[in-house]
């Protein structure tokens, strides 16, 4: 989706492959910059490896940049007012409903913090100088399940399953490399 909105916005993408390529070749100087038995990068490794690749695409390119884009889980709370709105990175959104609205309990802990996606990009030039890096919200991954007398909040089963929340996200996070016709924040 990240690459169909570059494209309609006039830009050219070449084949991940040089990318994939490249990394590969650095990687093998550099070793796996992923650990993932702690789920966490070698910061150096990575950025040994992210000056290699860059030379290989300098090289055998004529590329100008390098997007990144990461979706990723963080934490967010709707609100308590009457519509109990979650809002981050440009986005409101609604709560999740599972099963049956016979309707909540006054005392329903709203504000309890939850996951939600939101997406980052990261534009480097072939050089490894950021040029920009901004996110957007997609949508939370709790549903209040209404399931029993006790409503509380579940893993939501189909999780990112929204085009157009996943549209929107990459709109926000673009914004302002790539203007967003509506965006929702000061222009």
């Amino acid at each position: 989706m990240v690459k169909d909105y570059l494209t309609s916005n006039g830009y050219q993408i070449l084949p991940s492959y040089h990318f994939e390529n490249a990394w590969k070749q650095a990687a093998r100087t550099y070793g796996n910059v992923y650990d993932p038995n702690s789920g966490k990068v070698d910061v150096n490794a990575w950025k040994g490896a992210m000056i290699t690749a860059g030379e290989i695409l300098r090289e055998q390119t004529d590329a100008d940049a390098i997007v990144f884009a990461d979706v990723f889980e963080h934490k967010v709370q709707h609100s308590a007012s009457m519509q109990h709105y979650a809002r981050w990175y440009g986005v409101t959104r609604k709560p999740a409903f599972k099963g049956r609205n016979d309707g909540i309990p006054v005392g329903f802990e709203w504000t309890k913090e939850i996951a939600a996606a939101s997406v980052l990009i990261t534009i480097y030039d072939v050089n490894l100088n950021r040029i920009f890096s901004s996110r957007g919200g997609i949508d939370t991954l709790y549903a209040v399940s209404l399931k029993s007398a006790n409503p509380t909040y579940v893993r939501r089963k189909k999780l990112l399953d929204n085009n157009d929340h996943i549209e929107e996200g990459i709109e926000l996070a673009f914004h302002p490399f790539i203007p967003m016709a509506k965006y929702p924040g000061n222009p």
